[in-house]
């Protein structure tokens, strides 16, 4: 580093020394170690042979899973970088915990690796009870073996941010837990597996405008990430949910009960003993948006919240459908999906549970084993509706 570099740097955290009892939330630019997802251009040609296209595209969007895998491993070797920016109010120390409990606002930052053995008292790690409150792991380790609290828990609060976490356990009911009326939450740069439970997990109503990003939950005994019970506004960005659910057939990415305006930007589902992304019917206004779902064991996406909208969005190689558009049959529902792409799925490629009720546009279907979509005819499509190539080879649904 240069010397004007480095006199830059030191200006920076001068002016931060003087303005961090202002504000607590802004003083943190967000550290991004994970890079943005690159998503296959799906574009068919009249004639082209079906298995040569499915085959090229369909293997090159399963070998993104390895390499997302590895990826979340450098969150561990990237995230300390941000300790650079952020002078810590408070440390918390292996001695420190369980049950450390922050009643003040500030910026609190873990100062090494935890672990935890034998049986956990029923208490957080960390509970959260103040606004305005920066928790930074710095990509420290956080491991222990048995337990039912969250590692972090925020009950009621705003203005949170909880960053650079690294957490192997085998133990929480969740591992991040945000509920009650929290609002203004940022989860970012953390990395979870092997919880016992969920990995991180925003319900209640009132717990409304949450961010989640660059974060992945892998090996988790149960849902990867989780929206319950009326919590609203909460948006995933480029998430990662790998090999969940393996205590049964549990969504990676779940959106349940009465929760409404909840994003998915830029996430990808691989491996998990679920559907990769499903929202129940008593949900509403659920955004799909340039996300992969790859070679889970349900579906792809099983959509059921009403006006909701699937959109750049690619299903292969899952083990029932591709896109379970409204599988309830829900009167007077809408869900749309606009320029998708479904392959090489066990079951069909597009399912629409009521003819009139999802609407298709400018969406590909091909080599999907029982069929390649159902309920999608002119109806519900802009034309031309459905085309053949010469050949016969695939269906393609386009707008």
């Amino acid at each position: 580093m240069n010397i004007s570099k480095k006199l830059s740097l030191l200006h920076f955290i001068s002016l931060f020394a003087l303005t961090a009892t202002t504000t607590v939330r802004a003083v943190c630019p967000v550290i991004r170690p994970v890079p943005e997802g690159v998503y296959l251009t799906v574009d068919p040609q009249q004639g082209e042979n079906l298995w040569q296209m499915t085959d090229r595209i369909a293997t090159a969007l399963d070998s993104v899973g390895p390499t997302i895998i590895q990826s979340s491993f450098e969150l561990n070797d990237l995230a300390y970088t941000s300790s650079l920016c952020c002078p810590c109010t408070c440390f918390i120390t292996q001695a420190d915990v369980p049950n450390y409990i922050i009643t003040e606002p500030g910026v609190y930052c873990v100062a090494e690796p935890i672990t935890l053995g034998g049986v956990l008292p029923n208490t957080p790690i960390i509970d959260v009870q103040a606004d305005n409150v920066v928790i930074d792991f710095r990509g420290y380790k956080i491991s222990f073996i048995s337990g039912t609290a969250p590692v972090v828990y925020v009950n009621g609060h705003t203005g949170v941010i909880i960053r650079n976490a690294f957490i192997d356990i085998n133990g929480p009911t969740t591992t991040i837990l945000i509920e009650g009326t929290s609002n203004d939450i940022i989860i970012e740069n953390c990395h979870i597996r092997n919880t016992a439970g969920v990995g991180i997990s925003c319900v209640f109503g009132g717990t409304r405008n949450i961010l989640i990003e660059n974060c992945v939950a892998y090996d988790c005994f149960g849902y990867g990430f989780n929206v319950q019970d009326g919590a609203s506004e909460v948006t995933f960005r480029n998430c990662r949910a790998i090999n969940n659910a393996q205590g049964g057939a549990n969504p990676a990415f779940r959106v349940n009960n009465e929760c409404r305006d909840v994003t998915f930007d830029s996430c990808y589902a691989y491996g998990n003993n679920g559907e990769g992304f499903f929202a129940d019917g008593t949900s509403s206004n659920v955004v799909c948006l340039n996300c992969q779902s790859n070679s889970n064991f349900g579906s792809g996406f099983a959509i059921n919240a009403n006006d909701s909208r699937i959109q750049n969005c690619v299903a292969c190689s899952n083990d029932v459908h591709g896109f379970s558009l409204n599988s309830l049959a829900l009167a007077n529902w809408r869900i749309e999906l606009v320029g998708c792409a479904a392959f090489r799925n066990t079951g069909i490629g597009i399912l629409n549970g009521v003819l009139a009720s999802s609407f298709v546009f400018n969406c590909i279907a091909a080599g999907n084993l029982t069929s390649d979509y159902t309920n999608v005819t002119a109806a519900t499509l802009i034309a031309p509706a459905a085309v053949t190539t010469a050949t016969g080879y695939w269906s393609n649904i386009d707008g």
